[in-house]
């Protein structure tokens, strides 16, 4: 028999060393940072969202700066997607692959996806903000 020692994350991530989950724990705490510029998200099925535009277009450049700065072999990709001079699909292929040990990033991320850039609408799925015309629900 052996025992193993596991650390748990806030958000149910599992780490090996007390350090590792540490370092996860203070990313976390970054993320919330930035995220605290948007009002809060409604899961709710046919309900979006109005966020306010500006708060989006500064989160999302603090959260790419942030994704520069955890994954630095992709910041130049994360830089260019914050500037608009790339597609941010790109940065969420990124994000996606990391997401084992960045659930957090990729999360983030998947909540950008379902914002309209050009209305600020947050929907409940990304599909919406590619086709706001087709949401039949209620915005708050």
């Amino acid at each position: 028999m052996k025992k193993v020692i596991v650390y748990v994350s806030d958000d149910g991530t599992r780490f090996n060393t007390e350090k590792e989950c540490s370092l996860y724990e203070e990313l976390c705490g970054k993320v919330k940072v930035v995220m605290s510029e948007l009002g809060p998200r409604n899961n709710d099925y046919n309900i979006a969202v109005r966020q306010d535009k500006s708060a989006v277009a500064n989160a999302y450049v603090k959260f790419m700066n942030l994704c520069a700065d955890t994954l630095p072999s992709y910041s130049g990709i994360f830089d260019q997607c914050s500037r608009g001079e790339r597609h941010p699909s790109h940065a969420s292929r990124i994000l996606s692959d990391c997401y084992i040990e960045y659930p957090i990033l990729a999360e983030t991320n998947h909540r950008f996806n379902c914002i309209d850039t050009e209305t600020g609408i947050e929907y409940e799925q990304p599909y919406f903000a590619a086709h706001p015309h087709e949401f039949k629900g209620k915005i708050l």
